[in-house]
């Protein structure tokens, strides 16, 4: 049994599913939040054990939060906006008191 599941059973979760981006979109949706598609082949790799412990019911084992847009926290460039962890893509002036 190989560590992440075959391309059969990735389509058969996604329920029938072809495009690698609805089949992501599909397993995120059910919960399977490590799902990803690999770089160059975009080909949805889910691993087999995230995989037995969503369908056993586990919670996530890691204490550690997943970085959100919106959430309030304060951007890399210090702005304050509440837009998440991603950077500016370009340069912000200074905020004037």
């Amino acid at each position: 049994m190989s560590v992440t599941l075959t391309d059969d059973e990735v389509l058969a979760l996604a329920g029938g599913l072809k495009q690698p981006a609805r089949q992501l979109a599909e397993l995120k949706r059910l919960g399977f939040w490590r799902a990803r598609r690999l770089p160059i082949i975009g080909r949805v790799v889910l691993e087999r054990a995230h995989y037995e412990a969503v369908c056993a019911g586990e919670r996530r084992a890691s204490k550690v939060q997943q970085p959100q847009l919106g959430n309030g926290s304060v951007c890399l460039a210090g702005c304050n906006q509440g837009h998440g962890v991603v950077p500016h893509r370009y340069p912000i002036a200074p905020a004037v008191n």
